[in-house]
């Protein structure tokens, strides 16, 4: 049986809240991209593409924007391991998830 209290060993660079385990994803949720807003919540771990498109992203740390460029059809159903902050919705047309 697990401890029911684990250690903490990572923290989220952002809103420093503890990570049981800093190579997981806890939780999701759809994105609604945008310019001007972060993702609610913690910032993404990762991103799981749902449908095919282009994807410009904020980094967790830097805050620079880049461009991902078009994902195609075969990375539906796969993750982009990046830590971002924001899913801009300015050269984005893809459908993720952010998974925290």
């Amino acid at each position: 049986m697990p401890p029911t209290n684990p250690p903490f060993t990572a923290v989220d660079p952002v809103f420093f809240q503890p990570l049981l385990n800093s190579n997981c994803a806890r939780n999701g949720y759809l994105v609604s991209p945008s310019d001007s807003a972060d993702l609610p919540r913690l910032a993404a771990r990762g991103l799981y593409v749902v449908a095919a498109g282009t994807l410009t992203v904020d980094f967790i740390e830097s805050g620079k924007n880049i461009s991902l460029g078009t994902l195609p059809a075969g990375a539906v159903g796969t993750i982009v391991p990046l830590g971002v902050r924001r899913v801009r919705s300015t050269g984005t047309s893809a459908t993720v998830i952010a998974l925290f």
